[in-house]
This record gives C-alpha cells, sequence and structure tokens, in this order.
C-alpha cells in the first residue's frame, strides 16, 4: 500500500490533505481542503491495494470506477455527497481516488460511549425518532437498487449542523474488495471474505453473501438494541440457538418491542421486507412513546407520479459471494478528463442526436447537455417490492454441499428459463425464480442495480395500469410479481443475444462512446443517420411498447440502445451489414437479394456523380419494409432524399457527387426476403 500522503501535500492542484482519517484492506481515507471551494473540507477514499497480477490491478480499477458511478447516482441530504472520482500518480504508482462531503459530527458508537454504565443509554424515544429519521433513506437507497450491507453504530453519524443521522461508509467499495480478492484467489480456491459485521449482519449474509433490503434493516435494529443496551450484539445473542435474547436488558413498548423482533427474524421470509413496512408501522404507534415527527419522508425520496405513496424498485438477492468480476468502463470519467455530454437517443428512426464529425439529422432532436457523470435516471424507479427468499435454513450448511446444489440448481432452472420458454415458469417458486434471474444477470455482467431499473422500466411499459402503484406480498400481487420476473427473464433473452462485450458495458456508456463509433461509420462512407437506422430496427423489434416519440435520454433503455449499436457497428465492418456497390465501365444496372431477419437492416453504399438519373427498385412487401436514401454531405444540413419511407421505387437526377446511403429495414416479425435493384445513367 506504501507510506500515507503526508500532510500539506496536493493532490490535483486541489485536494490540500490535512491528516489521515483511517486505513482499510484497499487503501487510507484523508480529511482534505478543497482549495476550489474555499478550502471546503472534503474526505478522499484512496484505493491503492496490493495485488500481485497487473491484469487483476487494471480490473480493479475498472470496478473502482464503477463502484464511485453508484455512489454519484445516490444524491440524498442523508447520504455524504459524492464529488468526483479522479487518478493520481504517486512515487510512480497510479492511485484511484474518490472525493466525497465531509459530515462534521460524531458517529453513533462515540455518541453511545458517554452513556455506558449509565441507567438510561438511548432512551426508547431517541431510538423511534433515529429509525424515524434513518428509514427513509433506506427507502431511498433500495429504491434505487442499492443495499449498503454494512448499517452499524460507526456507520451513522449525528450530523452536527441539524442532528440529523447520515449513513457513510456505503459497501460498495467493500463488496469491491471481495470482488478483487475473488480475482486474485480463484485459481486457489479460497473463499473471498464476506461483507458485515457479526451481529450486525444476518447470518446469511456473514455465510453465504446474500444481502437484501432486509439486511440493512437488520442492522438498523442491531443497532437500536446497542443504543438501548449498551451491549454489543454479542451480548444479547444466545450463541446455542442464535436466537436475540434482549428483553432482560431492557424494558420497551410492546409495539417497538414487536418490530425489532420481526426486524431481526432468523428466518429471512419472517422480516419486514421494506423499510416503508416499518415505517408505516412506528406511525401507528402512540404519541406517548416518541417525540413528535414530521410525517413527510426525507427530501430527495423518489416518489412516483400521481401516487401519494412512495413506491420502491424490486431488487433481486445480491449473492455478493458468487458475484463475477464487474465489466471494464471504459467510459467512465477518469483523471482530468473534463465534462461528458449526455447522451439524448432519439426520438424516431434515425433520430438520435449526431455528435462530430456527422451531426444529427433534423427530425426530433433533443439538445445534449454537459455533466460530469450521467444523472441517475429519474422516474426509472417506480416498482414494486417483493419477498425474499427464505434462506434461513441454508444457514450453516457447508460450503462443499452449498457449492454442488448451487451449481446443479442454476443449471436445472436455466434450462426452465430458456428462450423457448421464457414465459413458462412451470412449478418454479418466486426464490427459484430469483435465484436464477440474479445469476443469469451477473453472467452478463450488468451492474446490478442498472439491470433493476431497467426492468422496472420495460414493466411499466407493459404495465403502465401499475404505474404509481406499490404491490405488496398479498396473494393478490403474486401475478404481478410473476409477470415481473416474466420481463426480467425475456429482457435477459435479449440482452444475452448482443455481444458479451456489448452487453457488459451495459449501463457505463455515454456520449463519448458514440462519438467514437461515428467516426469510425464515418471511416466506411455511412453518417450518423445511417447508423442509427441500423440500430432502431433492432431496438424497437425488442421493445415495441416505446413510443418512438420518447426521449431516451433519461432512461435505462438508451443504454440498451448503445449496446445494439455498439454491435450494429461491428457488423458493418465486418461487411455482415454493409454492401458497397460499384459499377464498373459499361454497367448500368445491378441486381442484390437478401433476407433480412425480424429487427434486421442492411445498408449500401455506392459513389455516384451529380446530374446522374438513379433508379431504385425494392421487391418484397411495402407494409414490412422502411427505407432511406441519404445523399453526400453534412447530414444536419441536406435532406434525405427518402428517409422511413414506406416507398419500394425511387427515380431522379442527382443533385451532388459523393457517397450515397442506401438503408432497408424490416418491422416483419418474420424473416423477411428482398431483391434490390440499382439503375443508373449518365446524362
Amino acid at each position: 500500500m506504501g507510506i500515507p500522503i503526508s500532510s500539506g501535500t496536493i493532490l490535483r492542484n486541489q485536494y490540500s490533505i490535512i491528516r489521515q482519517l483511517g486505513q482499510g484492506g484497499f487503501g487510507r481515507t484523508y480529511l482534505a481542503k478543497d482549495l476550489y471551494r474555499f478550502e471546503e473540507l472534503c474526505v478522499l477514499k484512496e484505493f491503492a491495494p496490493q495485488l500481485q497480477s497487473q491484469s487483476v490491478w487494471q480490473k480493479a480499477q475498472e470496478l473502482f470506477e464503477r463502484e464511485a458511478k453508484t455512489l454519484y447516482q445516490l444524491q440524498h441530504p442523508q447520504i455524504p455527497q459524492f464529488r468526483e472520482l479522479f487518478r493520481e500518480t504517486l512515487n510512480g504508482q497510479i492511485h484511484l481516488f474518490v472525493v466525497q462531503d465531509y459530515i462534521a459530527g460524531s458517529t453513533y458508537r462515540e455518541l453511545l460511549y458517554p452513556r455506558q454504565g449509565q441507567t438510561n443509554r438511548f432512551s426508547e424515544a431517541e431510538v423511534i425518532q433515529l429509525l424515524k429519521q434513518l428509514l427513509p433513506v433506506l427507502v431511498y437507497i433500495h429504491s434505487r437498487g442499492v443495499i449498503h450491507r454494512d448499517v452499524a453504530p460507526d456507520n451513522i453519524i449525528q450530523r452536527q449542523s441539524d442532528g440529523l443521522p447520515v449513513l457513510i461508509d456505503f459497501g460498495g467499495v467493500k463488496q469491491l474488495k471481495v470482488k478483487v480478492e475473488e480475482l486474485e484467489t480463484a485459481s486457489a480456491g479460497i473463499p473471498a471474505t464476506l461483507i458485515g459485521k457479526r451481529g450486525y449482519a444476518p447470518e446469511e449474509q456473514i455465510q453465504l453473501g446474500l444481502v437484501y433490503p432486509h439486511s440493512d434493516l437488520y442492522g438498523l435494529a442491531a443497532t437500536s438494541l446497542v443504543l438501548l443496551t449498551g451491549k454489543e450484539p454479542q451480548a444479547l445473542i444466545d450463541p446455542n440457538q442464535s436466537q436475540w435474547k434482549w428483553r432482560q436488558e431492557v424494558s420497551l413498548s410492546p409495539q417497538l418491542g414487536a418490530i425489532l423482533d420481526k426486524m431481526l427474524a432468523q428466518r429471512p421470509g419472517e422480516r419486514y421486507q421494506s423499510a416503508l413496512e416499518i415505517l408505516r408501522v412506528l406511525d401507528s404507534i402512540p404519541r406517548g412513546f416518541a417525540p413528535a415527527f414530521s410525517q413527510s419522508l426525507a427530501p430527495g425520496y423518489p416518489a412516483p407520479p400521481g401516487s401519494n405513496q412512495p413506491s420502491l424498485a424490486r431488487p433481486l438477492p445480491v449473492a455478493v459471494a458468487k458475484a463475477p468480476a464487474s465489466p471494464s468502463s471504459a467510459s467512465l470519467l477518469g483523471a482530468n478528463s473534463g465534462s461528458v455530454p449526455d447522451l439524448a437517443p432519439g426520438s424516431v428512426s434515425g433520430s438520435m442526436p449526431g455528435t462530430e464529425p456527422v451531426p444529427p439529422p433534423t427530425l426530433g432532436l433533443v439538445q445534449t447537455q454537459v455533466v460530469n457523470l450521467p444523472n441517475p435516471s429519474p422516474g426509472t424507479a417506480h416498482p414494486w417490492w417483493f419477498s425474499a427468499p427464505k434462506t434461513g435454513m441454508l444457514v450453516g450448511v457447508s460450503v462443499v454441499i452449498m457449492g454442488f446444489l448451487g451449481w446443479f440448481g442454476a443449471h436445472y432452472l436455466m434450462d426452465r428459463l430458456s428462450p423457448a420458454g421464457e414465459n413458462q415458469f412451470g412449478g418454479l417458486s418466486e426464490a427459484q425464480r430469483q435465484e436464477i434471474l440474479l445469476e443469469r444477470s451477473q453472467n452478463l455482467g450488468i451492474d446490478y442495480p442498472f439491470f433493476t431499473r431497467l426492468v422496472n422500466e420495460v414493466f411499466y411499459l407493459r404495465h403502465p395500469e401499475q404505474q404509481g402503484r406499490l404491490l405488496t406480498q398479498s396473494p393478490e400481487d403474486e401475478v404481478w410479481r410473476k409477470r415481473w420476473d416474466q420481463t426480467a427473464n425475456e429482457l435477459l433473452n435479449r440482452l444475452e443475444s448482443l455481444s458479451p462485450a456489448s452487453s457488459r458495458l451495459i449501463g457505463t456508456y455515454d456520449q463519448r462512446d458514440l462519438k467514437t463509433w461515428i467516426r469510425t461509420a464515418n471511416r466506411l462512407n455511412l453518417s450518423s443517420r445511417a447508423l442509427y437506422d441500423l440500430a432502431d430496427a433492432q431496438f424497437y423489434y425488442w421493445f415495441p411498447e416505446q413510443p418512438r416519440t420518447n426521449d431516451l435520454s433519461e432512461s435505462s433503455l438508451g443504454q440498451v440502445w448503445y449496446g445494439i449499436t455498439r454491435d450494429r457497428l461491428n457488423a458493418l465492418e465486418n461487411s455482415q451489414d454493409l454492401e458497397r456497390i460499384e459499377f464498373q465501365p459499361g454497367t448500368d444496372r445491378q441486381v442484390f437479394q437478401g433476407t433480412l431477419e425480424p429487427g434486421g437492416s442492411k445498408a449500401y453504399v455506392l459513389y455516384l456523380r451529380q446530374e446522374q438519373d438513379l433508379q431504385m427498385a425494392l421487391q418484397t412487401l411495402p407494409e414490412s419494409t422502411f427505407v432511406s436514401i441519404y445523399p453526400p454531405g453534412n447530414a444536419g444540413s441536406t435532406e434525405p432524399v427518402l428517409e422511413d419511407s414506406r416507398r419500394l421505387n425511387w427515380s431522379g437526377r442527382l443533385q451532388s457527387s459523393g457517397y450515397y446511403e442506401l438503408v432497408i429495414v424490416s418491422d416483419r416479425l418474420e424473416p423477411l426476403d428482398y431483391q434490390l435493384t440499382i439503375e443508373v445513367e449518365e446524362n
């Protein structure tokens, strides 16, 4: 890890180190002054693991960048705001740093120290107030598909300015440590360290690495009892039965006691499944048991349109111990990279906004915006909750047996959830469905919180009548929970048809990628409009529910469009979707035949001269075909000859010389045969 950074060192010409705050397995944490913000205090988290393999170090950096992006997307007044990620070379070694707001105050561990030994540690009223102030924060992060993994007194700060609890030290970087340890020890068969403090984390998290939203609720309940009793969980748990025995230590109201017992239930399925459930029960406690508290949730909580009640995302369980390495995140913001233009996917075929060197077509344009990283997508965290699989029975089973059963079960369930039967779950339980969907998404390498938001978005496209409604665990909502799983399964079938390189990057693309792809298309004599046509053909075949007039810039589906575009460009480079037409001397007519698969497309490029007469005739089904002809020149200022037209014949005199692009797109649900005739006459 090297020597600590000394006080007074200035990093990136901006951050002046004051002192070291702490040290972990992957680096150190420093208090610093931001010289660009009037010497405002901030926290720098260094990432400098001791790794033997250069390839593992590179992967570790990629994972770290992804975790930084997750932190950036969490914007809540009771969570330290992520500022930026940057690289710095120190003593010849590259170090990564995450910059976050500094929270002035004391942790609840520090607040407890002077009270220990007293008759009154934290009172019941104080703990109820803590729950009511912190549960909305958990509602928010869980709605974003994020689980903290390490809720404990050390990771909650009572902010000095307003007395509110602030949740710090998210387990994303700790999970990163587990992933990198897996990379380092995979060949040796050494199990990675799991995340969570014993007593504050449930057994399925400690032993198996399984985490759910109710895992955070378990940690919050354990924290509450530690504050109430002044004793650590080990002193409150019967080691023989693994049961909490706290009632001889403190006397609580029946209402609060029942809430804490349910949050700490040994079997996961018997716990509260969402923080919102607990908030509602707390609100029913008579006023005599708690201080006055505002009924409104904390600012920053995403409420769905048209609803007075917040709704939650339906994240699948996150198996930390088995999580594969996350994909490369080459397009994330790095050191001194400046601002990043945000993507605004287009509203109609061929209308994705262009970037230099080829501006976009003029239909349905959306102006791009400049941001440091892609903003969180508003309106995508509107889905419903679910019942976590009952994994308590698995606790204590040996690693060998679990490994075998996991392998056998996964492969068996994969057969049951094959594309051929994507809507036939048969006798699979909800827990089985969730397990296999999780494994498939992990195998794709897609960031899990992002995948959850993506499924939510598609689910609401298909079932707009559920928009803004909070589904429950009642039998009446079972059909909707199953439909969500079906949506996730069908989406995975589609994403698995992308190339591995393209699918792994979904959730990390930005407009810099698009600029690079357009430059590549230009070298093939194709404009951005032709590239967008090819991508749109497959995208709208996959998502026919998506209105073509909608702007995708703030949607998760825009990232899928990116993955499709990357694959389409590769097909163009390999001449799979691109054919060049050259007229040899004495030749004025050529005929081409082909078959377009559902959602398929084909581009033709031919060099023509001004004043030539062009005749195009396409023999196929007119109601299943779109045809575009783009002239040479700047795509933003030159009108298309044809664009997304059902016309199968066109003739006319050409107004300029250069490369003309002819794009044929199928919107048929079956393969489409066609014959294209091109005839050119000199004048």
